[in-house]
């Protein structure tokens, strides 16, 4: 098995090639639903294997033959342009009216975005730009789409999970919290008093300045959050977490800028991987079917009756989705499926 390093760095670019269509196909295959309901769980756990080998790819290109920054000064131009084309699709339906906003939602803008993001992960993993002034601009802004999806992703995840447990909030907020002290602490250390001298006290002022401003940014943060939910009526759950992800994004970039490359495309890399998962997980939850296709006749208009009529647990901006089937005895029965499908159990007839 010796030889298969020698051949992953060989043919890592026809490898990620074969890779990425491959996943491109999983994603079209999902959001045209050719998976029959049986063999659901068989196609997730391909196409999170698929995603997984595929940031693992970008990683290892990014370790071992990054390339170069004049190479990819192009490629910056091209995901400029596509990053305003996604959100010419996203955003102008919805500010224009109501009745396109149904095109923000629907599967193939997922799909379009999700190629953006995997664009976005290459480039961040791959590009080799020390951190020096005539490569920082562009540092920043390949690795600062990447983190700032992840910290969405994962704040918004989590208060919409279990936003009305309150040890659970606790929890999200201390993590919060803490991840950002050590973030900025780190960066402080690394960057303004990087020729101070190293002393115990210098580490107890940084700490104790560090979870300061974290934890007065997180405050302010909640309160806006609060605030625009009671005064302009959005949805607080998702103001939090953009208030929250936009300092916390800034702080993570500002460290992985004073990274190694090495070390640099690692990190990149991992959390790459975490905004692959986090996204193909919602991307194939959203592309799931609801069961009335396996119906017909008066069974289905039956079906779609109890359909309508269900009730799921109780969560947050209605991140389930339900599937209906029929059992050995003729009885409807209703599944309710979340993030990557996971069951949340039955769902029940009022």
């Amino acid at each position: 098995m010796s030889y298969v390093p020698s051949i992953l760095t060989r043919y890592r670019y026809p490898i990620l090639a074969l890779l990425s269509l491959l996943l491109i196909s999983e994603m079209v295959v999902a959001g045209v639903d050719l998976v029959p309901i049986e063999h659901d769980w068989v196609f997730g756990c391909l196409l999170f294997l698929t995603t997984v080998v595929w940031v693992g790819m970008v990683g290892l290109i990014g370790v071992v033959a990054p390339v170069s920054g004049d190479i990819m000064k192009r490629v910056y131009r091209i995901l400029a342009y596509f990053s305003l084309v996604l959100f010419l699709m996203g955003f102008l339906p919805i500010l224009l009216g109501g009745a396109l906003a149904w095109l923000f939602w629907q599967w193939y803008w997922l799909f379009l975005f999700m190629v953006w993001i995997g664009i976005v992960v290459v480039v961040g993993a791959i590009a080799n730009a020390e951190p020096e002034r005539s490569t920082e601009i562009t540092l920043h802004l390949r690795v600062f789409s990447i983190v700032m999806i992840a910290w969405l992703g994962m704040v918004f995840q989590f208060w919409t999970i279990e936003m009305e447990d309150e040890s659970f909030v606790l929890l999200i907020s201390l993590f919060v919290v803490v991840s950002n002290s050590l973030t900025l602490g780190v960066v402080t250390l690394r960057t303004m008093l990087a020729d101070r001298r190293r002393t115990l006290l210098l580490y107890i002022m940084v700490v104790l300045t560090s979870i300061g401003i974290s934890t007065a940014a997180y405050s302010i943060a909640v309160v806006l959050g609060i605030l625009s939910a009671a005064i302009v009526g959005i949805n607080a759950v998702f103001v939090l977490a953009l208030l929250v992800a936009i300092p916390g994004s800034v702080l993570w970039t500002a460290l992985i800028g004073t990274m190694r490359r090495s070390v640099r495309n690692i990190t990149v890399t991992g959390i790459g991987l975490l905004v692959m998962i986090l996204v193909v997980g919602w991307y194939w939850h959203r592309t799931m079917d609801n069961g009335l296709y396996a119906f017909s006749g008066e069974e289905r208009a039956a079906a779609e009756r109890v359909l309508k009529s269900a009730r799921c647990p109780d969560t947050p901006l209605h991140l389930i989705t339900i599937r209906i089937v029929k059992s050995d005895d003729g009885e409807f029965l209703l599944h309710g499926y979340t993030w990557w499908r996971l069951p949340t159990g039955d769902c029940r007839q009022p």
